[in-house]
């Protein structure tokens, strides 16, 4: 019996509950917090709702613990007490591949740091550059009095905002993907 994989299943957790947050974050130039159980609404509830609080056989728990032995839970508290070792052995488990998606949370979110918002930022301002810049090029062939106006990055930002959050969010999605 293979184990889940935790990899998929941290993607998957932040693509369902965390979406939108990471991708405001990135658009306001922040850093993605991998802080689950305190930057997020509710996010320590949902993650041992969605990955922490599954039953396992003995023979699942083995796989689990056998494939992710990296990340075993060793806080004997969370069992203390409990004297079906069946129910040891899947409390074990279960914390031991919570362990394991929370590492890859952070992994993903690694990976979704090294995204670039200010190159896309730009990317999408150049042609509103451009087009200020010619503009002001004809004013100025039009009427030799013509005082050429600054470009106004604050405005252009304004304007590709939503552009912006579309890219930024398929290009969080390619990574949870």
């Amino acid at each position: 019996m293979r184990a889940r994989d935790a990899r998929d299943d941290a993607k998957e957790f932040l693509q369902d509950n965390f979406l939108e947050e990471i991708v405001e974050q990135l658009v306001d130039g922040r850093e993605v917090s991998d802080d689950i159980n305190n930057d997020y609404y509710n996010g320590d509830g949902l993650f041992h709702e969605q990955i922490t609080d599954k039953d396992y056989s003995p023979t699942e728990a083995v796989a689990v613990l056998e494939e992710y032995d990296d990340h075993e839970e060793t806080d004997y508290g969370l069992w203390e007490g409990v004297s079906d070792w069946r129910r040891i052995l899947g409390t074990i488990a279960a914390y031991t591949y919570s362990n394991a998606v929370m590492s890859e949370i952070r992994n993903v979110i690694d990976d979704i740091n090294d995204i670039d918002v200010d190159e896309m930022r730009e990317e999408l301002i150049k042609p509103l550059r451009a087009e200020h810049e010619s503009e002001q090029a004809q004013l100025a062939e039009e009427n030799t009095e013509h005082e050429p106006e600054d470009f106004d990055e604050d405005e252009a930002a304004e304007k590709i905002e939503d552009e912006l959050r579309r890219e930024v969010e398929r290009e969080v999605l390619s990574i949870l993907s």
